[in-house]
């Protein structure tokens, strides 16, 4: 009501005056812009739209109106009105134009809209025709919803769902009438049709609102205490009866008016339907694929809106427009068909590639990524594979999908338990891509060529391991440098890695839309230093197949002799990150009871570092705790080396002083005076602070339970 008085309420715009007296500043006549504005007008100039030309607005007046006198209802005249700011001056802010509405007015369907009466309606025939068509607010649920007022008189709108009728309901009183207060228009919108009684008001039992009904018993409790109050409000009331019932009865000539017209466009919504599905079933189309389309479905609405029928005349002008856009439509779901399928076909690929990948780890054998698994031949084949009812004509896409998928038994084909076909040749596609990397790897990463001191690797003797299935046969991604899964704690990739790795953090444009290749890798020369110093130090070969046993055996004995500030108790997994500190890592291997001494104050917690980044709601937590410690600052009290059990040759002097073997039990550490405790964050300062380790791991730090530690 608010918008369309506002837009009632319009003025006239007032002529521009101009001041007679000449300017005092001179203009130049030789300007030019700037090499800026130019270029940037010429691109405003070639990238702007050109502007819709109306027709309609160039016309007279007078053919104007008599163009809109032949429209069904003032809601058409109200949508123009609305359009540009030309029609709404000519139509809304020109009060010439009144007989115009008036006009339209008259010619509604079913019958002429009833004039306003009311004064705040005389006279504002635009206004009068937004409080009639106008949508708005939903009186319970407030949504916005196009239909009229349920009630002119209480102003209530309803969007039409059952609840908000139900509610609403509640906040009515079905009460003797009072004639100063608004009533709803008729009780049959909830009682329904009584026989010999009248259906509108005014009645003698009636529906108000609550808020207005007890308001007014309030108004009669206070004038009731005093006299001369009680004769005003009487006067009050009795002015506003009379007002309320000029407004009751126009709300019941448009309540009446609104019934009749809803009657007429459910008949017309029929008889349009009818049509609908008469030419639906002539063409051979789908009913819904029909009224879906763009062009129809704009046609039906438009009609049914204006109460106008749609013709045979009116169809077989639109009739080409209709086929293409159903025909468009078709393929649309065709393609939406086919694309699930393909998305089912993906989704039993991805299963498969995993129950493979956990039964090929079991058995030592490495895999492809997903992503290079997906490339092999017959798993791309497959893949694309289309289902026999992919291109089924469907009354709509679930339908269509559902048919498409009864076919495809890709899914249940690679679950069988029993040996298949398909699953065999899969198989032996990942075999050919398997053993094709190995040769790769050895020979562009590892350097077994022909042409070298190492010569071609062939695995003649089952004494020696594969080249890239050694402890020192460590590799990087040249690409994104990353690890993942487990290999993030390792800091280094092995041969089961290296096929396994997809790149992280790299866009699809970019390199990480290439395949796979073993050019991407490069050999990880710290770590391959340190498992070569490490098994130097334990006397075994690299190519022995007993040597990955024997250093996993080792457990938390390795002792870095190159950390100077304090003894680091390392096992292999954490050898292989802890390396990277050091330009050459030197190395020493303890028995079990030299390394419990160094532990036995605060064990080694194998996993701690991944657990404790691991970001997950229950360790962030655990990472603002004050119970980290760093091993660098426990100190023994004094710094003896320890002589290796393999007893090699020992330098009588080092950089670091003078090297002298003890007794195990004389390798105590002394017990600091108070353990300085940090959580996880202030931690990562301290360790990039005071002993410049941006990465570290379990070796380096300890995790104190139950406060602190004396």
């Amino acid at each position: 009501m608010a918008s369309s008085s506002s837009v009632a309420e319009l003025s006239v715009p007032q002529p521009i005056t101009v001041d007679p007296r000449p300017s005092k500043k001179r203009f130049k006549t030789t300007h030019k812009p700037s090499r800026k504005k130019r270029c940037r007008s010429k691109l405003t100039s070639s990238i702007a739209p050109p502007q819709p030309f109306c027709a309609l607005a160039n016309i007279p007046l007078e053919l104007l109106a008599e163009i809109l006198s032949h429209v069904s209802s003032t809601k058409e005249i109200l949508a123009l009105a609305r359009t540009s700011k030309y029609f709404c001056h000519t139509l809304v802010a020109d009060q010439t134009s009144g007989f115009i509405w008036r006009k339209a007015r008259e010619n509604a369907e079913p019958e002429p809209i009833p004039p306003p009466t009311t004064p705040n309606w005389v006279g504002r025939e635009s206004a009068y025709a937004a409080f009639l068509w106008d949508g708005g607010e939903c009186e319970i649920c407030k949504k916005h919803t196009p239909k009229m007022y349920t009630s002119f008189s209480l102003r209530v709108r309803l969007c039409g769902n059952g609840q908000c009728m139900t509610a609403w309901n509640r906040t009515l009183n079905f009460v003797p009438a009072i004639e100063w207060i608004p009533a709803l228009e008729s009780n049959q919108v909830f009682i329904g049709a009584e026989p010999n009684v009248t259906q509108y008001y005014p009645q003698e039992m009636v529906f108000h609102r609550r808020g207005d009904y007890d308001a007014q018993a309030l108004e009669d409790c206070e004038a009731a205490l005093n006299v001369r109050n009680l004769e005003d409000l009487t006067k009050l009331r009795e002015k506003e009866a009379r007002k309320m019932t000029l407004i009751m009865e126009l709300a019941v000539q448009l309540f009446k008016w609104k019934e009749k017209w809803t009657d007429m466009k459910n008949e017309v919504k029929k008889r349009n339907e009818a049509l609908l599905k008469a030419t639906a079933l002539r063409e051979g189309w789908e009913y819904w694929d029909l009224k879906s389309s763009q062009t129809f479905g704009l046609l039906l609405r438009t009609r049914n809106s204006s109460l106008e029928d749609i013709t045979e005349a009116d169809l077989d002008r639109l009739l080409p427009t209709i086929s293409t856009e159903i025909f468009n439509t078709l393929e649309h779901r065709k393609r939406g068909a086919a694309e699930a399928v393909y998305r089912k076909h993906c989704e039993a690929i991805a299963a498969h590639y995993q129950r493979l990948r956990s039964s090929e780890s079991l058995a030592g054998r490495v895999m492809p990524s997903l992503q290079e698994f997906r490339r092999l031949p017959v798993v791309k084949v497959v893949q694309s594979r289309r289902a026999a009812g992919a291109t089924v004509n469907a009354q709509d896409v679930n339908t269509g999908v559902r048919d498409a998928l009864k076919g495809v038994d890709l899914a249940a084909e690679l679950k069988s338990k029993t040996p298949t076909l398909l699953s065999a040749l899969i198989m032996n596609e990942v075999q050919t891509w398997r053993d094709a990397a190995e040769s790769l790897v050895c020979q562009k990463l590892l350097g077994y060529t022909k042409d070298s001191e190492k010569g071609e690797w062939r695995n003649l003797s089952k004494n020696k391991l594969n080249p890239v299935e050694r402890l020192d046969a460590r590799f990087n991604c040249k690409k994104c440098g990353k690890t993942s899964g487990k290999y993030v704690e390792l800091g280094c990739l092995d041969f089961s890695g290296v096929c396994s790795h997809s790149c992280i953090g790299l866009d699809e444009q970019g390199k990480g839309a290439k395949p796979w290749s073993v050019e991407q890798f490069e050999v990880d020369k710290p770590a391959v230093q340190a498992v070569t110093e490490l098994l130097k130090v334990c006397g075994v070969e690299a190519e022995d197949p007993n040597s990955i046993s024997a250093i996993k055996a080792l457990g938390n004995t390795i002792l870095c002799l190159s950390c100077k500030n304090a003894p680091i108790v390392m096992n292999f997994d954490n050898l292989l990150r802890h390396c990277r500190r050091h330009a050459e890592t030197q190395l020493q291997v303890l028995t079990n009871i030299e390394a419990e001494a160094i532990l036995r104050q605060h064990p080694l917690t194998l996993g701690l570092h991944a657990k404790i980044t691991d970001p997950s709601w229950s360790n962030i937590a655990k990472r603002t705790a004050k119970v980290f410690g760093c091993r660098h600052c426990v100190k023994p009290s004094h710094e003896p080396a320890i002589q290796p059990r393999t007893a090699p040759e020992v330098q009588p002097e080092a950089e670091s002083g003078e090297i002298v073997a003890v007794n195990p039990d004389t390798l105590q550490i002394k017990p600091q005076k108070k353990v300085v405790l940090w959580d996880y964050n202030a931690l990562r300062s301290h360790m990039k602070g005071k002993h410049s380790l941006e990465q570290f791991g379990d070796e380096d730090f300890f995790m104190v339970e139950g406060g602190q530690v004396w």
